[in-house]
């Protein structure tokens, strides 16, 4: 009857540790999941933001040729007014 109850208390303990050896396990892939999915979401923001900083670059250009052209404009303009 001894050797039942240690062998019945062996058993539990090993089913225990079994069941928190596999809770760890699954802690840790989940673990790794979160750490790739926020490497993800680094890259992501990163390439964001180089897109928007070349975005802006591209603007300013844009507005440089924009205020080269109104000048053009006017001057062509004010030739037009002295013409007639």
């Amino acid at each position: 009857m001894d050797q039942e109850i240690v062998l019945l208390g062996i058993l539990g303990l090993l089913t225990l540790l079994g069941v928190v050896l596999i809770w760890q396990a699954f802690a840790t892939a989940r673990a790794r999941a979160k750490l790739a999915r926020e490497d993800e979401y680094r890259g992501l923001s990163a390439r964001a933001i180089a897109v928007q900083e070349d975005s802006g670059r591209r603007l300013d250009e844009i507005t440089r040729e924009i205020v080269e052209l109104r000048a053009r404009l006017d001057k062509i303009e004010r030739v037009l007014t002295v013409v007639d």
